[in-house]
């Protein structure tokens, strides 16, 4: 397992963090619902979470955690 998550998790996370369901989802991404499924099963696996809602606030965490670390780098080169 990688320690990252795929641009595409992180796109369908940033629409479920806006409310978005898993058919809505499919619809804005022109994918289908089993692969919404697909990959929110992968998110889950990757943040350790049992549900949306645990997995929205982790995924949360891992986005901060993202933004300070890409911050720190480009404090080094300032």
């Amino acid at each position: 397992m990688t320690n990252e998550l795929t641009n595409r998790q992180m796109e369908i996370m940033d629409l479920v963090v806006k409310g978005y369901r898993n058919h809505e989802i499919a619809k804005e991404l022109y994918i289908s619902l089993q692969t919404v499924k697909n990959h929110l099963n992968n998110v889950y696996g990757f943040l350790n979470s049992y549900n949306r809602v645990d997995a929205t606030i982790k995924y949360m965490r891992y986005i901060n955690k993202r933004i300070r670390k890409l911050e720190s780098t480009r404090s080094l080169f300032m």
